[in-house]
């Protein structure tokens, strides 16, 4: 009787949080890369606007330095 108690109120509760929480990291893993891939578009959007705006500043003050 008590192996079947002790199985009850100590292993059963372990095993149960043990599988529960390996399941919330697996599944956190999974989510941050879906996120960190999902955004990679967006980085290179804002890559790639930044460098035109510097490249436009760019012309623009060579322009200005040229009519002095």
């Amino acid at each position: 009787m008590n192996l079947v108690l002790g199985a009850m109120y100590i292993v059963l509760p372990l095993f149960w949080f043990g599988a529960v929480s390996w399941s919330g990291v697996n599944l956190g893993f999974t989510v941050s890369s879906v996120i960190s891939s999902g955004s990679k578009g967006t980085q290179q959007a804002g890559a790639q606007g930044g460098s035109a705006v510097m490249s436009l500043v760019k012309n623009i003050g060579t322009k200005s330095s040229l009519k002095k």
